[in-house]
């Protein structure tokens, strides 16, 4: 079975373009989407009737019962062959009053599911806009116990499945940092992104992920065109999200960026660093972090993925019979570099 896990280890609309919607859409015949209330079920089990009712949990939700049970939360090897031992840790699972503190404070959070229903449906409707061959995927809550945030799996009937854990957007004032100090997935620049209005573009990001698959290389310049094509496919998919979510800034660090596209490539050039492939030196241009070293302080992480959304968005331009999916098969960095005739401007 496939699987991919996805750990974390509308407001003001700035910077955006007019539209990211393709010419001619209509969102309107959309089929309803399935969105699956794991947490509900695995919360409604009858502890007097243990066996009993994890069977019927498993009849109703067969695919992420396994991925929940194996992966997520590993009472088990094997869903197919419970043994003592699973009975024995759902029990002290159920017993557990901080469980269902967690519990009730997520249902609170998200008893109303509408809006972000809503948006999630629209994902679905474009995604099969761009890509006619696929099945618009199904949804399904859960509690992880903070082990994942979401992850895609292949759910019955071969349709994908999308893995949303809420205990991942309970929003500002839920203190992550409690939850594991120690764990860089919860420091402050990162756990600010855990809450409601980051839940479908982290949601799409894993099946964007799978979709593009690996980095074709390991030079700065391959991760920074890779980056981009997620965020680019991300911004097609969801295209009403603000760009403080969909690169994950916050205004202030936004502002910074829109303001100095041309200083942030001209470090990298300068520097010659987008040849470069010691991850040590790279990472925080692509990856979740405080800053981007050598650049000021008011220089948010991730300043390659955000020039990298640039870079292929002229790509895009001046390759008009380019697609999304043609995007996604072309794998060769350089060449996308070169043909987008990249040239940074400032807002």
């Amino acid at each position: 079975m496939r699987y991919l896990l996805f750990l974390f280890i509308f407001p003001i609309l700035s910077c955006q373009e007019k539209s990211r919607y393709p010419d001619g859409y209509d969102g309107s015949k959309v089929p309803d989407i399935k969105v699956g209330r794991f947490e509900r079920a695995l919360f409604s089990v009858d502890t007097s009737r243990l066996e009993q009712s994890i069977d019927a949990l498993k009849k109703e939700f067969p695919a992420i019962s396994r991925i929940f049970f194996e992966s997520v939360v590993q009472w088990t090897k094997n869903i197919d062959s419970l043994d003592a031992k699973f009975y024995e840790r759902a029990q002290r699972f159920y017993n557990d009053p901080a469980a269902y503190d967690l519990f009730r404070l997520v249902n609170n959070k998200f008893e109303r599911f509408d809006p972000l229903k809503e948006q999630l449906k629209e994902a679905s409707g474009l995604a099969q806009y761009y890509f006619p061959e696929i099945k618009p995927p199904n949804y399904y809550t859960l509690i992880s116990g903070f082990n994942v945030g979401n992850f895609i799996f292949e759910d019955e009937g071969g349709v994908d499945g999308l893995g949303i854990g809420l205990d991942f957007f309970l929003g500002p004032d839920f203190d992550y940092k409690s939850v594991d100090p120690s764990n860089p997935a919860f420091s402050k620049y990162i756990s600010r992104t855990f809450n409601p209005d980051h839940m479908a573009k982290k949601t799409w990001e894993v099946w964007v992920e799978d979709k593009i698959g690996p980095e074709p290389g390991d030079r700065l310049l391959d991760y920074i065109i890779h980056r981009g094509k997620r965020q680019y496919l991300l911004s097609r998919i969801l295209p009403q999200i603000p760009d403080t979510v969909l690169f994950e800034f916050n205004e202030v660090e936004l502002k910074w960026c829109s303001e100095n596209r041309k200083a942030i490539w001209s470090y990298f050039t300068s520097e010659n660093l987008l040849y470069e492939n010691t991850l040590s030196r790279i990472q925080k241009y692509i990856n979740p972090s405080p800053d981007s070293p050598g650049m000021p302080s008011v220089a948010p992480g991730q300043t390659g993925t955000y020039i990298g959304y640039f870079i292929i968005e002229a790509y895009m331009n001046r390759n008009p019979a380019a697609t999304l999916q043609s995007l996604i098969k072309e794998t060769d960095s350089q060449k996308i570099l070169d043909l987008s005739k990249f040239k940074p401007v400032d807002e």
